[in-house]
Order: structure tokens, then C-alpha cells, then sequence
């Protein structure tokens, strides 16, 4: 996978990820859960859950996005952000878990 300069610019509107790289590496390393995406079927989300981010626990979740022409060559990150109302099970609605 790949974080292109547009992705990296994306997630560092998210200040507090700004400096949480290792963070988000290991979301998309070793996600706890897989989801297909909602609303954009190219698209997956890494959820990592109870992970500390400057002193907060959050889950982070990572979206990558895998264009069916280039799939093979692995995703590119389009955004990563903290969010509180997420647990295991618990995710945005209309997301299909895919893993594990």
C-alpha cells in the first residue's frame, strides 16, 4: 500500500495524526477488522480499536482505496481519522465486514 502526497495531505487535516504515522501504519499492518466501504465500492476500511493517539484512546480508521484496474499493485490510503463512537461490531452503517 501506498500514501500518496494527496492522502498524506488529507489525514493531516486531522491534527492530532499529524504526528501519529506509526499509528496509522499499524492500522492498515495489523487492522483488528476489514470493512468494505459504504459508499464507494473500490474502497476498504482498517479499523484499529483502542488505540492510543497523544494520550486518547480512539479507534483509528484508514481508508484505502484499490482501483479495479490496479488492484494488484495494492491500495492507496485516502484519508485516516479518530473516532470515539466505534467499537468491534460497531461501525458505520452499510459497511460489510471482510475481515477476519
Amino acid at each position: 500500500m501506498v500514501c500518496w502526497q494527496r492522502g498524506w495531505n488529507h489525514i493531516c487535516r486531522h491534527q492530532d495524526l499529524f504526528t501519529a504515522l506509526d499509528a496509522v501504519r499499524l492500522a492498515i499492518e495489523h487492522p483488528h477488522e476489514i470493512y468494505a466501504d459504504a459508499d464507494n465500492p473500490d474502497r476498504e476500511c482498517y479499523y484499529l480499536f483502542d488505540t492510543e493517539i497523544h494520550g486518547q484512546t480512539c479507534t483509528l480508521k484508514v481508508v484505502v482505496e484499490f482501483k479495479a484496474l490496479s488492484r494488484f499493485l495494492g491500495g492507496s490510503v485516502v484519508t485516516a481519522y479518530q473516532t470515539y463512537d466505534v467499537s468491534p461490531g460497531k461501525v458505520k452503517r452499510g459497511e460489510k465486514k471482510i475481515w477476519p
